[in-house]
């Protein structure tokens, strides 16, 4: 779990991935298995041709001691309206 603990390897991944300023907030404990926290970052230009800024929230939580379910609701800011956008692992594009 060393990936999403937020030390050093998250930030060298998330730049390595396309993603700029990125910042994240400790987790914090909600209940006892339940662990919460926010991420912002911006996508290099490389990746998008607008500047898109991103805000998401995760949630970890413990399975049955097997490992960590983790979910994550994210919000785009800086994409333009329109009727299709095609999403990606390396690119974001407006069609």
């Amino acid at each position: 779990m060393e990936l999403f603990s937020g030390g050093e390897l998250d930030r060298m991944f998330m730049e390595k991935s396309g993603c700029v300023n990125y910042s994240y907030t400790p987790w914090v404990s909600e209940n006892s298995d339940v662990y919460e926290r926010a991420i912002y970052y911006k996508f290099e230009k490389r990746i998008s041709r607008y500047r898109v800024e991103v805000t998401s929230t995760q949630q970890r939580s413990l399975l049955e001691g097997k490992g960590w379910l983790l979910q994550e609701v994210m919000n785009f800011h800086g994409v333009p309206l329109g009727d299709f956008f095609n999403v990606s692992k390396s690119n974001l594009a407006c069609s």
